[in-house]
This record gives C-alpha cells, sequence and structure tokens, in this order.
C-alpha cells in the first residue's frame, strides 16, 4: 500500500467510528425524550382531548409549549431518530 491509499482507508475508517459513536448519542436523545415526554404526561389534558376527539393510544397529554421546548432542545435530530420516535410505543 502505498502512503495516499492508507491515508484514505485510515479517514474511511475515521469516518465510520464517528457515525457509530454519533447513532448511539442518537439512540440515548430517543430514549430521553420518551421518559421527557412521560415525566411531562397530564391525564386531565388527555381526556380534555378526548372532548374534540383527539384519542390515540400513545397520547401522552404534554402542553404544546412543551413540546416545542423540548423540540428546540433536541433539533439535531436526523431522520433515523425521528422514525424511532414515531415508532415508539408504550
Amino acid at each position: 500500500m502505498n502512503s495516499s491509499t492508507k491515508e484514505e482507508f485510515a479517514e474511511q475508517v475515521e469516518k465510520e467510528n464517528l457515525k457509530n459513536k454519533m447513532d448511539k448519542e442518537r439512540k440515548m436523545q430517543h430514549t430521553e425524550i420518551i421518559k421527557k415526554l412521560k415525566s411531562l404526561s397530564d391525564p386531565k389534558a388527555v381526556e380534555g382531548m378526548a372532548i374534540f376527539g383527539i384519542t390515540p393510544k400513545n397520547n401522552y397529554g404534554v402542553s404544546i409549549p412543551n413540546l416545542r421546548k423540548i423540540g428546540k432542545r433536541n433539533i439535531n435530530l436526523n431522520r433515523k431518530a425521528m422514525k424511532q420516535l414515531k415508532r415508539f410505543k408504550r
């Protein structure tokens, strides 16, 4: 192997390691967000939503201002993490 090939290989390995590290961090973010949503859950709000016909299975009754705060803190989530959040079931 010449030096440029070794450098390219080392760079590729470094990129893969960084990607793996970022995937682990995103997965942790996913579980942390779910925990936060559960902690902000309001059963009375869920009952109030039923009046308007909002009755999804996984409804925590979290207020819009609280959802926005969570969203602003976690704006850097990628699509993969967002799909994990959408698939989450209690």
